[in-house]
């Protein structure tokens, strides 16, 4: 199996709490088409998108129907996972797929999370 990493150069500083929360999808995503797609190959890629950054993980795999992926079972939470942690950072995760199409997990997360709540404290 191969995998293709592209940094499409981010310009600003990624809150941590935003680069892990990146990390965690993706590596879940990795996972994922490791263990059920039977792909031959994987991308990676990540980018400046407006106020954020956004990540995007395809796979040439099997695919899957996604509606049934993100029911929780017992040992199956990685989908609804990966939404659940963009969404509590701002941002959002897809997840698209269909047999025999492979798998796409796209995801933006906002970079300003650490400005979010701040007030001007100046006189």
């Amino acid at each position: 199996m191969a995998i293709e990493f592209v940094d499409r150069s981010i310009p600003r500083a990624v809150p941590e709490d935003t680069a892990l929360c990146l990390y965690r999808i993706a590596q879940e995503a990795i996972v994922n088409a490791r263990k059920h797609a039977e792909a031959r190959t994987i991308a990676v890629s990540v980018a400046d998108a407006g106020d954020g950054v956004a990540v995007r993980i395809t796979d040439d795999g099997v695919g899957f129907n996604v509606a049934e992926g993100l029911e929780p079972r017992a040992g199956h939470m990685g989908l609804s996972t990966m939404v659940e942690r963009a969404e509590l950072l701002g941002g959002w995760c897809r997840i698209t797929s269909s047999a025999g199409t492979g798998t796409a997990v796209e995801c933006w997360l906002p970079t300003d999370v650490a400005e979010q709540g701040r007030t001007d404290r100046t006189a």
